[in-house]
């Protein structure tokens, strides 16, 4: 069966996202294969909402998905803590007195030293004046993640690990980051340059098949970051990388696209390793239009960058996995085609599953993007059931 043969349940995986989809992508894939070592590559270059201020003002990395990624599989009470969105009357008192919930969650956490912590989250709390309007619309996960990657040396896979630890994630999962140097996503759409994951977030792709995005360390440096060494080393041991679901252009791409991973990946397919891709359940309005799976393939595989000459995966993948589409959508959104010849002219195998769940809805008033966000949409991913698709075609042992 060449690279598509049984994978065990304990093996190692590696997920890839950002925003919504990988903390739920991580969370499901958990779920249904407790025995494996599953690792989390999170994008780290967003420059939008607060998140985006935060990472200025503290000149760090973006850490807003990666606090989500952890938070969604926390197995204390330190998950609630670091979900709250400060609202427009609350201020660094409110950061302190939630501070000290957290601090009595650690007390029963196994190795923090509460008395380090409570130094860490007091300095952060002095310096939130110099956020432009406080904490309001900031999160305290956020902003507690930005506090422990300052506190170790700005480095964003030490503070990912420590916060890992006080919201005691299983030790069979690691939570890491593309890359530890600052970065910007870029894209160049129909001859104009869009600068900052925050503007692409808002622009509306006029030529969604044709346009591409890439990772740059400055405006200055077109050079791509440095993928982080952990995450280099995850992917190349893995028998099992996952990308997606997610944005194309904000999540998945700029979760695989710095510098190192495409022969990171290379090493993993002479070890065996499978690539799969976990297809979107639907069009992203204004965004994805009339776009199919191979062209999610083609993304992600590159080329692409500002002359349009850098790889990305390097390889195409093993595997892309959808929806067979028996969940009906919510009204106004589209299904992205599964165009399984295509693929298979591309060497990928296309898989179907009931892979789609309708959710309830939500909408955080307190979130400047919450429209925007997968939760408003009512459907979202089914890890369980990408893990079925994959035991049903013996790509993962029963």
């Amino acid at each position: 069966m060449s690279n598509l043969e049984l994978i065990p349940q304990n093996i190692d995986v590696t997920l890839h996202g950002g925003g919504g989809g990988l903390p739920r992508a991580l969370k499901g894939m958990a779920e249904a294969l407790p025995d494996a070592n599953i690792a989390a590559v999170v994008a780290t270059g967003d420059g939008g909402s607060a998140t985006g201020i935060s990472r200025e003002v503290y000149e760090t990395v973006a850490l807003g998905d990666a606090w989500k990624t952890v938070a969604a599989v926390s197995t204390n009470k330190a998950a609630a803590i670091l979900k709250h969105r400060f609202g427009p009357h609350e201020t660094a008192d409110d950061f302190r007195s939630r501070s000290e919930s957290l601090l009595g969650v650690l007390a029963t956490v196994r190795g923090v030293d509460t008395d380090t912590a409570a130094a860490i989250l007091e300095d952060m709390a002095d310096s939130l004046k110099e956020l432009p309007s406080g904490v309001q619309k900031h999160t305290y996960g956020c902003l507690a993640l930005t506090a422990l990657t300052l506190a170790n040396g700005n480095l964003a896979s030490e503070g990912i690990s420590e916060l890992s630890k006080w919201a005691a994630v299983p030790r069979n999962i690691r939570i890491m980051p593309i890359t530890n140097e600052r970065h910007d996503a870029v894209m160049w759409d129909n001859g104009k340059i869009i600068y900052g994951e925050g503007l692409i977030d808002d622009h509306a792709v006029r030529d969604p098949k044709q346009a591409r995005v890439w990772l740059q360390r400055s405006r200055t440096d077109e050079s791509a970051p440095k993928m982080y060494e952990g995450a280099r080393l995850a992917d190349a041991r893995a028998r099992l990388v996952g990308v997606g679901p997610g944005s194309i252009w904000t999540s998945e791409i700029p979760s695989v696209a710095a510098d190192g991973e495409v022969e990171a990946l290379a090493e993993q397919k002479r070890n065996g390793g499978i690539l799969a891709l976990f297809g979107n359940l639907f069009q992203e309005r204004n965004s994805t239009t009339g776009m199919a799976l191979s062209n999610y393939v083609e993304k992600l595989q590159g080329p692409t960058g500002p002359n349009n000459d850098r790889e990305i995966t390097g390889r195409p993948f093993d595997v892309a996995i959808s929806d067979k589409g028996v969940v009906t959508l919510p009204a106004g959104l589209l299904r992205i085609e599964h165009d399984a010849d295509t693929l298979s002219e591309m060497g990928v195998r296309s898989l179907t599953g009931n892979v789609a769940r309708l959710v309830k809805s939500h909408i955080d008033p307190n979130d400047p993007i919450a429209h925007m966000r997968s939760e408003a949409t009512g459907v979202e991913h089914d890890m369980s059931g990408v893990v079925s698709v994959l035991r049903e075609h013996e790509l993962v042992k029963v």
